[in-house]
């Protein structure tokens, strides 16, 4: 004799569906705006194809990729996630998903080439988002846990990579691939100078990062509004900058109802001081 409803803990039958479901459904927009920006063809263009005709044109990697990002991923394993639904992702635009093996052996082809190969195209999607006179450079290492052999330990105590990315008022404008045992603060500001050229020219660009950008050159470089540091004390650490500058012998001289510091410093030092005192008095008027 068949169950009544009230049998049940939940007054809810089930029953078997044919019909083809997915829960990515909102990802069509993200390919609209592919589509509409010429994005597949640019990394056709820009990307190493397969030599025979029967492998996958780069853009269905990058396009698998882009996907999975925009879904939540973060390992290439959660294309799994895309090939179970391609029958319905297909229908929204996903041409095709190649297993997670297959991508890392394309990403490994490509290599550091494929990478700078594609900021070009980075650089031209994110420009039309910068409005306004002002724009933040923000400079962070992104932390990324790897399990593979030559993966080198970061200073978070995991195994894994560290690459430098660079960020203008939230859109992506440059990356920078490295070991999980380099320095973050290692030539930031030279990344920071090539993020630069992704705002339109004319831009006042201020500055963003953590501790690894607490360095004399930067603070230097991005100071308002101008340059005060001379290029011998550029490359100092902040402790060594403190130690060079404040550190210095004086004595205070009353004279004419004020007074005068006499310091024991050479010209260089002399001038420098003098200059930061012009430009702090330029920031009160």
């Amino acid at each position: 004799m068949e169950a009544s409803l009230r049998q049940w803990i939940l007054p809810i039958k089930l029953e078997r569906s044919s019909e083809r479901l997915s829960s990515l459904g909102g990802l069509v927009v993200v390919e609209e705006w592919a589509r509409a920006v010429g994005l597949w063809e640019e990394v056709d263009r820009a990307l190493k194809g397969p030599k025979s005709g029967r492998g996958y044109p780069p853009h269905e990697f990058v396009q698998a990729l882009v996907w999975r990002q925009h879904a939540g991923g973060r390992r290439r394993e959660d294309l799994r996630e895309l090939r179970a639904e391609h029958e319905v992702l297909g229908a929204l635009g996903l041409e095709a998903v190649p297993d997670a093996g297959t991508v890392g052996d394309w990403l490994r082809r490509q290599g550091r080439k494929g990478a700078e190969a594609i900021q070009p195209i980075s650089g031209k999607l994110v420009a039309p988002c910068f409005e306004g006179e002002e724009v933040i450079l923000e400079v962070e290492a992104t932390e990324i846990e790897a399990e593979k052999q030559e993966a080198q330990g970061t200073y978070q105590h995991l195994q894994g990579y560290l690459p430098l990315v660079g960020y203008v008022d939230g859109g992506c404008v440059g990356h920078e691939f490295r070991e999980g045992n380099q320095s973050p603060g290692a030539g930031i500001l030279e990344f920071a100078k090539r993020c630069e050229a992704a705002p339109p020219a004319g831009k006042r660009i201020y500055f963003r990062s953590d501790s690894a950008a607490y360095q004399a050159a930067v603070i230097d470089h991005y100071s308002q509004p101008r340059q005060v540091l001379p290029a011998s004390y550029r490359t100092a650490t902040v402790a060594t900058l403190r130690w060079k500058l404040y550190r210095l012998a004086g004595k205070l001289v009353r004279h004419a109802r004020g007074g005068m510091l006499q310091i024991k410093a050479d010209l260089e030092k002399w001038s420098l001081l003098q200059s930061a005192r012009v430009c702090w008095a330029t920031l009160r008027t």
